[in-house]
């Protein structure tokens, strides 16, 4: 025998399923997306508060990962450089940087990487200074000025 089904049971259980899978959806991007960013900035800014606690006044502090992570904390007199535990890997004093042999360099080497910020970090074993312009990094050995490393990928790449 036929029975006519309910029209109001039917688009209330559609509504509870679409509302059932939106939040779902939701729940989700916060767990397995937004939480591991979260927790990630949580143990960098700890790092950070971490490096800079020693210093009176600090100018910046930036984060570079190469062959691993490192934080590079700038005062008004020197520029030191730290490991992913806030322990320092090295230290140089501002006066010995040659900003303008880097730039000298990049412009007669790797034109377009001009105009760029130079900052110093940490290669394989001994300081750099590390310069990044969109898809291409170049690191300068710090006391010879040789190329330690150079990347460029395509940016319209298939990946």
């Amino acid at each position: 025998m036929y029975q006519p089904r309910n029209e109001f049971k039917s688009k209330t259980l559609s509504i509870f399923l679409v509302f059932s899978f939106i939040l779902l959806c939701w729940v989700s991007i916060g767990v397995f997306i937004s939480g591991p960013y979260f927790k990630h900035e949580a143990k960098s800014n700890k790092i950070e508060d971490k490096i800079s606690e020693n210093h009176k006044k600090v100018d910046s502090i930036y984060r570079n990962a190469f062959a691993f992570v490192t934080y590079t904390l700038e005062t008004n007199k020197a520029v030191f450089v730290y490991d992913e535990k806030g322990e320092l890997l090295l230290s140089r004093d501002k006066e010995s940087l040659q900003y303008k042999e880097v730039e000298e360099f990049i412009q007669n080497t790797y034109p377009e990487l001009q105009n760029v910020d130079i900052q110093i970090s940490y290669g394989y074993d001994n300081a750099v200074y590390y310069i990044e312009k969109d898809y291409e990094i170049l690191l300068l050995d710090y006391d010879t000025l040789e190329e330690v490393f150079y990347m460029k990928e395509e940016s319209n790449a298939i990946v």
